[in-house]
């Protein structure tokens, strides 16, 4: 749902919600999508939503709407600690058959809540590089991004935008604007915090991992049969499983809608981005942690 316009993007939700919260005719499970920013979240359900008897609850969980900021804030060993009352009632605004997204850090409390109301859960990752490159995009193109004008007024230039995605920015809450939502931290966070944070969930016994690249198929620098392969994991996953025929024929069939997070998404973009100074600022900050999920062997990149 691409609306540049947090007032019209609020009513348009508001009256879909009413609407998925009337269907209650489909079959279990529920599902959360856990993903970090920018690594593929809308691609994976444009897909979902051409899946037989499941539909998209258009209910993104924001953290700082869950979270005890507070104990947050005071806490050293977690990044994220949740307000379990709060988690639980978002949560079930979920209907069974329907899918919603969080961009939620690893929690166990979390984790525990997730498994005891039987959420079936994917952790979505990509190509961190990509990510960065994503992101800076994001952020540079859509108005209402809360650093969209500091990124065009201040960091002005792509490599300049392209550095504070990677190295972060402390004490960035001065430049953003508030448009009225909450935030987790007063620092722009860059891609190695991220990683730390969400990293947990790469070794959670509830989730299914699934990386960008495994579904973005031939069309974004991928190969097609590893797309169905990762499409049919998902399927049997949710309980969802169909035959391999159907499957094919409803990613052929499946379109993509344009969203204000939604871009071309090519496995390797990083590369026409980054600069060796970019390069070697992110093997410093965070070459082990692309290691950890799988992007890396070693440094010699």
């Amino acid at each position: 749902m691409f609306v540049q316009s947090r007032i019209t993007r609020k009513i348009l939700l508001a009256a879909y919600h009413q609407y998925a919260s009337a269907c209650v005719f489909y079959p279990g499970p529920r599902t959360l999508i856990i993903s970090i920013p920018k690594a593929g979240t809308h691609m994976l359900t444009a897909t979902l939503n051409s899946f037989p008897k499941l539909m998209s609850s258009q209910r993104h969980i924001r953290m700082p709407d869950v979270a005890d900021i507070e104990k947050t804030l005071l806490n050293e060993d977690e990044f994220f600690v949740p307000d379990v009352v709060k988690l639980k009632a978002a949560l079930n605004k979920i209907r069974k058959g329907q899918f919603g997204s969080a961009h939620f850090f690893y929690n166990r409390d979390v984790e525990g809540v997730l498994k005891n109301l039987d959420f079936k859960i994917i952790f979505v990752i990509r190509d961190p590089r990509d990510i960065v490159v994503s992101q800076y995009k994001y952020i540079s193109n859509l108005k209402r991004h809360p650093y969209h004008d500091f990124f065009l007024e201040q960091l002005k230039t792509p490599e300049a935008q392209l550095r504070a995605c990677i190295e972060g920015i402390k004490g960035a809450d001065v430049y953003r604007k508030n448009n009225g939502l909450k935030f987790m931290s007063n620092d722009f966070a860059g891609i190695a915090d991220k990683l730390r944070a969400y990293g947990g969930w790469l070794d959670s016994p509830i989730v299914q991992t699934v990386s960008f690249e495994k579904l973005r198929g031939l069309a974004g620098g991928g190969d097609d049969a590893t797309r169905i392969e990762g499409f049919n994991s998902i399927a049997k996953h949710i309980n969802r499983e169909m035959p391999e025929e159907r499957l094919i024929k409803l990613l052929g069939a499946s379109k993509t809608t344009k969203s204000a997070t939604f871009r071309k998404g090519t496995i390797g973009e990083w590369r026409k981005y980054f600069k060796e100074e970019h390069v070697e600022l992110f093997k410093e900050l965070g070459g082990d942690l692309l290691i950890e999920y799988g992007y890396e062997s070693n440094l010699n990149w």
